[in-house]
């Protein structure tokens, strides 16, 4: 099972949608109601999540804060590896703003952006109109396409 889905399974939880599906009109409704939360299996299923998942985590869209949830939806001293790689990812995370601000301050770009989508991960974002002349060959990644 995806992380995601686990976070938007307890996400449901927390709204107790099978109150309103057990005395819903619908046929549907009260039918899943009779054959999810009526099942005992569900029930452990339920109480399994409710072990391992966070109560504080919630489903997000914005792609980094969904990545920061998904990290950290699984509590604290389930996994130990996952402990480790949470403390990695929060201080990998931490370096990059860092650097961020480093160069704000070095190259005089107070509007560098640092934006982060799924496809990229973090990346560098200046508005034209902050670049005079040429920016150092940091900023700049040639990237070579084999087709």
């Amino acid at each position: 099972m995806s992380s995601s889905f686990l976070v938007s399974l307890r996400s449901c939880e927390n709204f107790q949608k099978k109150r309103v599906m057990k005395d819903a009109k619908s046929f549907l409704l009260r039918n899943i109601y009779k054959s999810i939360c009526q099942n005992d299996k569900y029930a452990l299923i339920r109480q399994r999540i409710l072990q391992v998942i966070d109560e504080d985590v919630v489903h997000a869209r914005v792609p980094f804060i969904a990545r920061t949830q998904q990290c950290f939806a699984v509590k604290a001293g389930i996994d130990g590896l996952l402990d480790v790689a949470r403390r990695t990812f929060c201080d990998t995370s931490e370096a990059i703003h860092k650097l961020a601000n480093k160069y704000r301050e070095d190259f005089k770009l107070p509007n560098l952006k640092l934006p982060f989508n799924n496809r990229r991960g973090f990346y560098f974002s200046i508005p034209q109109k902050d670049i005079q002349g040429k920016l150092p060959s940091k900023f700049i990644q040639v990237v070579h396409r084999n087709f």
